[in-house]
């Protein structure tokens, strides 16, 4: 298993904790979400294991990618890159 790599990401944050990414920061360069692929959750449900959502996203000019958002820490991680 691939450990997941802190990313900067800069999301939207709605009503009722609707948070989703906008743009990703990968390296030197700002990548802006152009869709929204797919999203789903783990965790929480289970003793010790903390809510976590997953994004499949694909980037403008970039990378299709993989983000994982803890929820409970407030950090954003990106999974993988995937190829188109």
């Amino acid at each position: 298993m691939i450990a997941p790599v802190p990313v900067r990401v800069e999301c939207h944050s709605g009503g009722r904790d609707e948070e989703y990414p906008l743009a990703v920061h990968l390296e030197d360069r700002r990548l802006e979400v152009a869709d929204i692929l797919d999203r789903w959750y783990e965790g929480s449900l289970e003793p010790g294991r903390p809510a976590v959502e997953y994004f499949k996203v694909d980037t403008c000019g970039g990378p299709r990618l993989i983000l994982q958002h803890d929820r409970t820490a407030h950090a954003w991680y990106r999974v993988c890159e995937l190829s188109s």
